[in-house]
Order: structure tokens, then sequence, then C-alpha cells
């Protein structure tokens, strides 16, 4: 044994399997927002490689400070009753939709109020190119375990949901605190695996 592993990554950027070197590796693989696998990279190399191509919320400074809405994100959208969450959800989507395919689902709000509020919005910031999220008032989500989301939610680049509790099957309005953090949990993995940006 010469000290050295069969299997490594140089500093040079080269994995080697014993004596020869196999490849270089000359970009790093992006699962969603996170960099898959346990190798920690520099700071330049990361900042070198390609992003991924984001979506924009349709106000201004949260894209400057965010960089926009990354494929396989989650975001969280909180307030209470009345202070405008819907009407900005309904904003992020019609501003994502100029760019991607994005769904918008709300169980509280009639289907075509909500199209009124997305189109009125789609229009708030000056834009000519119609933005046309697809509305539901219910998405399915998965369960604990499923490996898969419906198959629209997961072709999908954006699925607002407003609220995600709206979207449980009633088996799941009596869960724990803990359950119900495992089930967001869950759904943001299958949202990451698909690729899907989730509000």
């Amino acid at each position: 044994m010469t000290g050295k592993p069969d299997i490594w990554l140089s500093a040079a950027g080269e994995l080697s399997v014993g004596a020869g070197t196999v490849l270089a590796v000359t970009d790093l693989h992006f699962d969603g927002p996170m960099i898959a696998g346990g190798l920690g990279y520099s700071v330049e190399e990361l900042l070198a490689s390609p992003a991924p191509t984001t979506f924009h919320t349709g106000v201004d400074w949260i894209d400057e400070f965010a960089g926009g809405i990354a494929p396989g994100s989650v975001w969280t959208v909180m307030g209470p009753a009345g202070v405008g969450v819907t009407t900005f959800v309904a904003r992020l989507a019609a501003a994502a939709a100029r760019s991607g395919a994005v769904i918008l689902a709300n169980g509280h709000v009639p289907s075509r109020q909500l199209a009124e509020l997305v189109q009125k919005e789609s229009l708030r910031d000056g834009g000519t190119t119609p933005s046309t999220p697809r509305i539901a008032s219910w998405l399915p989500v998965p369960n604990i375990g499923d490996g898969f989301w419906d198959s629209d939610c997961e072709r999908a680049d954006v699925v607002v949901m407003d609220t995600w509790d709206e979207m449980w099957r009633a088996d799941r309005w009596g869960m724990s605190r803990e359950q119900r953090i495992a089930d967001i949990r869950w759904l943001r993995e299958v949202a990451r695996n698909a690729g899907t940006a989730l509000v």
C-alpha cells in the first residue's frame, strides 16, 4: 500500500484510480441549488461553474438579494391574514411564468378570482408579455416515501402552493408538528429531485 487510497481526487481536480488518471473534473454537478456529493469545493470553483437558470420573483430587490428562484429551491412566504401573501405569490407566479412553466395552487381563493389577480399582477410591472401560470385549487402532496409527485408538478419549473397545508388530503389533517415537518421535508426532497422550485 502506497499510503494513497485506491480512488482519490487530486488538488488539480483529477479523479484517479490506482496509478492511472481516469478523468479531469472540469464541471461541478449541482443537484438543484446544492452541490451533489461529499467533496468540498473552493469558492473559486463554485463561482466559475455555470449557475442554474433562475426565475424572477417580480420584485427587483428580492431578485437582486436572492438571485431569483433556482430550480430545486424551496421558498417559504409567511404573514398574518390580510397582509398580501396571496397577492405576492400571484405576482411571483406571474413573473416566473414569463420564463418557465409555473403552477399556482390556491385552496382558499376561487379560481376565477385568482386568475384575475394573476392577470393584474402580471401587468403591474409594465410587462407586455402575458404570464400564464397554470392555476389549480388543489395539488396532491406526495406521501412520505413516495419518490414521485404529480406529473404536472414534476414538469413545472416552479410550483407555488398557497398554502401547503390546504394541499393535504383529509387523512393528514391530524398530523403532529413532527409529522408536518417530516411531510414538508419530504416534499422538498421530491421537488429537488424533479428540479422543481417550490414556493
